[in-house]
């Protein structure tokens, strides 16, 4: 399927809004476009958490959609690199401004106000999931760190309030392990990425509860998921499940990590788990998801990597060797760990 061309219907001198509670989070999405709105509220349409949590702080978005990049307000320090998608970012004035394609996209985050304001050209190239993760989740990412939060690119599961976390890249096997072990009771928390906060003494995985995602050459490994439960996306090689009807009483808003298991699909050799060290762990998950800022923004960095510490310190670590015909396997093996 080509990437989707983005035509946004401006309305010059309307506000469109939507709210909705994450956790202890209020977000607070204002937009001139429709589409923009319509684009958030899609991916969070599953948005439900369990318990509602006393409101801590309110984040702000105000998405503008602009005709012409020369709308978009632009900075000394913006390159202007020739490639049909790149993403810059820089530390500028207490801000962090990201910027994507050849100025198709600018956003800026302030911290001391809880506001990221995003500019978007219509007529660009570009497909929703990537467009969701450009204006709303890179943004997000960087600005729950001053709130303790952090997000883990890793899918979540549980079993009597104990987290199994599966890290890794797109393509690795997060979402078919933690569909595997729902199957068989466990609680489903979070597809690709799980927040992590400090809690007492504990680490503690919150859920970030977007849609599931599994490829189509996957869905026959199950057979309770009936066509009325999927939904496209724009990746044609994949389909969004709808697991709260799949599994009834499925979700879980939070849990304890006890297991961290890194996964590696190999399908010539047998379907195997090995303990891995935590200095390795500890290495995996740094080479993934830590970013270091230095400056006004190092103390941000510190507490990040320190998360992270801890987490790997709190549960076991291991590595999982699976190939596809095996994926029944599984829980067995997970719960044979906890």
């Amino acid at each position: 399927m080509p990437p989707l061309v983005i035509n946004i219907l401006l309305m010059q001198d309307s506000k469109f809004q939507t709210s909705f509670q994450l956790h202890n989070i209020k977000f607070e999405i204002i937009s001139n476009s429709k589409f923009l709105l319509k684009l958030i509220n899609g991916s969070f349409k599953s948005l439900k958490c369990l318990h509602r949590e006393k409101i801590d702080f309110t984040l702000t978005y105000h998405l503008k959609a602009v005709e012409d990049y020369k709308q978009i307000p632009v900075l000394p320090e913006d390159g202007f690199i020739q490639l049909p998608l790149f993403q810059q970012e820089y530390l500028k004035d207490n801000k962090l401004c990201l910027i994507a394609g050849l100025r198709t996209i600018r956003i800026s985050v302030t911290p001391q106000k809880n506001l990221i304001e995003v500019y978007v050209v219509s007529g660009q190239k570009i497909d929703n999931d990537l467009l969701f993760d450009l204006i709303f989740f890179q943004p997000l990412k960087f600005l729950l760190g001053f709130h303790k939060l952090y997000l883990l690119h890793s899918s979540c599961v549980a079993r009597d309030s104990q987290a199994i976390l599966f890290p890794g890249q797109s393509e690795s096997g997060k979402s078919i392990l933690a569909l595997s072990l729902v199957r068989n009771g466990f609680k489903y928390i979070s597809d690709d990425d799980t927040i992590l906060r400090q809690n007492g003494n504990q680490i503690e995985c919150l859920s970030f509860p977007t849609e599931i995602k599994i490829k189509n050459s996957l869905i026959k490994y199950f057979p309770e998921i009936k066509k009325k439960f999927l939904s496209p996306t724009h990746k044609t090689s994949k389909r969004k499940i709808d697991i709260q009807k799949v599994y009834p009483g499925s979700v879980e808003d939070n849990a304890i990590p006890r297991l961290i298991i890194f996964p590696k699909f190999r399908e010539a050799s047998k379907t195997e788990i090995k303990p891995v060290s935590k200095k390795e762990a500890l290495h995996y998950l740094i080479k993934d998801d830590f970013k270091a800022f230095r400056g006004q923004y190092e103390e941000i960095a510190k507490q990040h990597f320190q998360i992270l510490s801890n987490l790997v310190q709190q549960a076991k670590t291991y590595q999982l060797f699976y190939k596809d015909c095996d994926i029944n396997k599984i829980p067995k093996i997970v719960s044979s760990l906890l």
